[in-house]
């Protein structure tokens, strides 16, 4: 049988994924409270951070959705300047200016959003 060769990006792709899959139902919604609070609730505390001290700079992005992506909603999160990447359900993955987090955080399908992180790759045993 032949080795399989995953790729980088493959591997970004599974590890967003696997931590989109950890955080389902680690977030609450907070009913009840001010805007601030929601919004404080629906933003990853580094994501906040980095969107403060470089609002302009280009980050990958994960986000938790209340219900499957469609094309309507896909449609809001680009118009929010999400350029999409991977779309697994109630998944999304992408790229957006920093800044633009709260307006995407702002969608009421959007649950939550975090920066991506690096994961470092994992060397298969079966690699050359």
């Amino acid at each position: 049988m032949p080795a399989m060769r995953i790729t980088v990006a493959a591997t970004l792709r599974l590890a967003c994924l696997a931590v989109a899959v950890a955080m389902m139902g680690c977030v609450s919604s907070s009913d009840g409270e001010g805007a601030d609070a929601s919004m404080d609730a629906k933003l990853d505390p580094r994501l906040r951070q980095i969107a403060a001290a470089q609002p302009d700079s280009v980050i990958g992005v994960l986000i938790r959705t209340s219900e499957p992506i469609d094309s309507e909603a896909r449609a809001a999160l680009e118009a929010e300047g999400l350029a999409v990447g991977t779309v697994a359900g109630d998944v999304v993955t992408g790229r957006l200016r920093a800044g633009a987090a709260t307006a995407v955080a702002q969608l009421p399908f959007v649950v939550y959003i975090e920066a991506a992180q690096r994961v470092p790759p994992v060397q298969s045993r079966h690699s050359p």
